[in-house]
């Protein structure tokens, strides 16, 4: 539990103390993304909300049905991008977002240790089962589910 705790100590230190600001300060920085999609309707009054991706945007703006929705789209996500990729130079985003990834890793594996462990109470296993509740769907393994269920029996929960 403990190693559990110190890990997600040092992971929200970081978010709030140094991820966070950097995630604004690049906003503030680059601005908002644009969009990459648009509404377009056609002659016989169908309406379709566009999607495009970055592989496909060239495609959409030099289509004569779409050019005129699509083209600025793109001149504005390309102009974002620009802005985008030195606003992380500015702000070291490449080594912040790594540190962050590494103290995400250690926590999620101090909580799948503390998962693995018997809980020796009540207030452990709530601990476990809040865990395991917010983890995304599909993360908890199988082995997570047994020992969580050998917990509840055990504690005749």
């Amino acid at each position: 539990m403990a190693d559990y705790r110190a890990a997600l100590q040092r992971s929200d230190a970081f978010n709030q103390s140094t991820y966070k600001p950097a995630w604004e300060r690049m906003v503030r920085l680059a601005g908002e993304q644009p969009p990459l999609s648009f509404t377009h309707t056609a002659r016989s009054g169908h309406v379709a909300t566009l999607h495009m991706t970055l592989a496909d945007m060239d495609e959409y703006a030099v289509n004569p049905a779409y050019r005129h929705l699509a083209a600025p789209l793109r001149d504005a996500w390309r102009a974002w991008k620009k802005r985008d990729d030195q606003a992380q130079h500015v702000v070291g985003w490449p080594a912040i977002e790594h540190r962050q990834d590494v103290l995400d890793a250690e926590e999620y594996r101090t909580q799948a240790l503390l998962i693995a462990e018997s809980a020796p109470d009540h207030e452990a296993l709530a601990i476990k089962l809040k865990i395991a509740l917010t983890r995304v769907a599909g993360e908890l393994q199988d082995d997570d589910r047994d020992a969580l269920a050998a917990d509840l029996e055990r504690l005749g929960v």
